[in-house]
């Protein structure tokens, strides 16, 4: 995706599907860089949002693997995934 591609706080909100103000508090701790507009307007670049995105469900996904590999260990029934989604 162009790196020019600028999406509003909302419209990066609904792609991540997090609250506007969870968003806010990602800018607000350098997770996902943010610049404004000369109206003040908080814009993100669409490439930073995947690339938070990405990021996020591979640690999601690590996780998952993680606790399924404990439940295996201690007999509780569950399985691995077979592959990443």
């Amino acid at each position: 995706m162009p790196k020019a591609v600028e999406l509003t706080v909302q419209m990066a909100a609904d792609l991540l599907n997090v609250s506007q103000p969870h968003l806010v508090s990602l800018i607000e701790r350098a997770q996902i860089p943010c610049h404004q507009t000369d109206t003040g307007c908080q814009l993100l670049y669409a490439s930073d949002v995947f690339e938070y995105k990405q990021k996020r469900d591979s640690e999601s996904l690590a996780a998952l693997q993680e606790l399924a590999a404990q439940a295996q260990e201690l007999d509780l029934g569950y399985q691995l995934p077979l592959r990443e989604c």
